[in-house]
């Protein structure tokens, strides 16, 4: 579902970029050893993505545990349409023994986990309702043993992870490396 619109991103050098955008650049080629097509787009505007990795940070340091959080995630990023933030964070459930929940959650399917299912209908009701949670949701919501507190650490989660899924879906981001990046690992034609 991602964009197939071309809105003529293209993939930032770091060799070429403002000094804000190389310094993310860097940092990101540092930390995972290659630059995604994602950050090399999202770097053009680097206050979006300072604004989205302090919000990521953010969430992260919230009461919901490592699932509950990715469950939100890879919901609002099926609901949304980012193919990229589906195979991410699809992923990451994986790699935490949670394969099954996260097939099921990108197929619309029943939820192996009663409580995560609650969850995961809650996040596409605050999404659809843009807040305006019916109560029958919340009521489910708070009986499944959420809070308050965690119904807005869940809104937190989604404004950060809007940023990235519409920031990925206009600028046609991959999880492949950057053009740049590409370039940089080809042998010379001397």
């Amino acid at each position: 579902m991602t964009s197939h619109t071309d809105h003529g991103f293209v993939d930032l050098d770091p060799s070429t970029a403002a000094p804000a955008a190389r310094a993310i650049l860097e940092a990101t080629r540092a930390e995972l050893g290659f630059l995604p097509s994602v950050v090399a787009k999202m770097a053009v505007s680097p206050a979006l993505y300072s604004a989205f990795r302090s919000a990521a940070a953010a969430f992260d340091a919230t009461s919901l545990g490592l699932v509950e959080r990715e469950t939100v995630v890879l919901v609002a990023a099926r609901e949304i349409g980012c193919d990229v933030c589906v195979t991410m964070h699809r992923g990451i459930l994986a790699r935490a023994g949670h394969e099954a929940l996260a097939k099921a959650i990108v197929a619309r399917e029943p939820l192996p986990d009663a409580r995560l299912a609650v969850l995961a209908d809650f996040t596409v009701e605050l999404l659809r309702a843009r807040g305006d949670v019916a109560e029958g949701p919340w009521s489910a919501f708070l009986a499944a043993g959420f809070t308050r507190e965690q119904a807005l650490e869940i809104v937190l989660g989604l404004g950060a992870y809007t940023m990235s899924t519409y920031a990925n879906r206009l600028t046609g981001g991959t999880l492949r490396a950057s053009s740049s990046t590409r370039a940089e690992q080809m042998p010379s034609r001397s």
